[in-house]
């Protein structure tokens, strides 16, 4: 539900620049797949994305299904793990949808792409 502490800190520190360039901002994180009528992109978006549109206005922010690897597990982690109502909620397994992320990924090069056809038609 959050970003990590040094990419917002990097994002809040750079604000002015990235205020003025073309930015988009990805999330990854929850384990799983919506559920019937709920989504999980929706919800799962980290508390600091607000703030972000506020000071950088991001063109788009995305949430990304993440994956669980129980070897990169914190030992807290691990042990609450151990809880079957905790391994209901963290799955292991990867759930990223690589075409939904290389999808958004061409949209933005396209994008870049396009912008930069218009700036080279408007010079002299």
């Amino acid at each position: 539900m959050h970003w990590r502490k040094d990419a917002t800190a990097f994002v809040m520190s750079t604000r002015d620049l990235l205020a003025h360039r073309p930015v988009w901002l990805f999330s990854t994180g929850p384990l799983g797949t919506d559920a019937k009528g709920v989504s999980l992109r929706t919800t799962a978006e980290p508390k600091e994305i607000r703030g972000f549109r506020t000071a950088i206005h991001p063109r788009d922010h995305r949430v990304f299904f993440g994956a669980l690897d129980p070897g990169r597990l914190t030992f807290a982690e691990k042990t609450l793990r151990k809880l079957p109502a905790a391994r209901a909620m963290m799955p292991e397994r990867d759930f990223r949808d690589w075409t939904d992320i290389e999808d958004w990924a061409r949209s933005i090069a396209e994008e870049l792409t396009q912008q930069d056809a218009r700036r080279a038609e408007e010079e002299p």
